[in-house]
Order: structure tokens, then sequence, then C-alpha cells
């Protein structure tokens, strides 16, 4: 929506046709919007910067991150992470390069951030959400997050 200061991110309630307006001290239009599984949070992914929005207590869970401008955010199948990628601000948003900066896995309110570097791209997480299925040249790598080690790689198929 747009409020009479700029863009304004809203959750619009269905079934109550309520709208619960999220406060940013500088709106911007968000680019990215991803719920939690549980409902309990919604991350906003926007120009000039990334927060974690708790519906339940309406407030902030964490907001901007401090770690440049996160991309292409994901929650992990129990909802108690986040994976995310982190760009450099002045690095422009690109939807053919995005999953190629740094990978980051955070708790599910974007708190206790840990940086896994620049070797993870494309990354999805597995159904257990120990694993993530990194895309390389070559191949998928299954990767274990706690040893950061690749566990498999399944090879990319050849066109003939």
């Amino acid at each position: 929506e747009n409020a009479s200061d700029g863009p304004q991110t809203v959750v619009f309630q269905v079934p109550t046709k309520v709208k619960t307006p999220i406060p940013s001290s500088k709106p911007r239009p968000a680019r990215f919007l991803l719920f939690s599984p549980n409902h309990r949070f919604l991350v906003r992914i926007g120009v000039g910067g990334t927060s974690v929005w708790d519906i339940q207590n309406g407030k902030f869970a964490s907001e901007g991150f401090g770690l440049g401008v996160a991309t292409k955010a994901a929650f992990s199948p129990d909802g108690r992470r986040l994976l995310y990628y982190r760009m450099p601000k002045t690095e422009a948003v690109d939807n053919n390069t995005y999953g190629t900066f740094e990978l980051i896995v955070a708790d599910s309110d974007g708190r206790n951030p840990v940086a896994y570097g620049r070797e993870f791209p494309w990354a999805s997480w597995g159904p257990d959400g120990k694993q993530v299925a990194c895309l390389t040249r070559k191949g998928i790598h299954i990767v274990d997050l706690a040893s950061r080690k690749v566990s498999r790689t399944v090879p990319m198929l050849q066109n003939k």
C-alpha cells in the first residue's frame, strides 16, 4: 500500500479483513515477503533493508540485520531457522546472481546469524533442516550445515 509518506507493508488477515501496517522509519517498497511456516514471522526484504516482523506481538523481531542487503530468504522446514544471502549494499539486486553471494543462516527471527561464505550458491533447505542443496556448475551439492562439508554430489545432466 502507499501511505501518505510512501510505500508501506501491510499484513491483511483474510478471514477478519483486518489490516495491520508494519511500521517503518523510512517507508520503502518491499521486493520480497515471506511468512514463516508457523505464521509467526514475516520477513520483509526491500529497498534499503531487511526486517523480521513478529506478527504475534506486533513488533520487530529484528530490523535491518545490519549486514548488507539480504536476498532469497527461506525458512527451514521446521520453521526454526532462516537462510538468506547477504550482498553488499553497493551491488544491484539481480535475479541471476543473488544466490551467489554470502550464505547466512539465522534463527527464524533473524537473530544469531552465522555466515557460511560464498561457497554455497543457490541453497535450498533439505527436508530435515540439517542440510542444504546447493546448485553449482559441477552439480547439486548436498551440504551438511554443521560440518559445512559436501556429503554428496548429484552430477548435472548433460544435454545431447
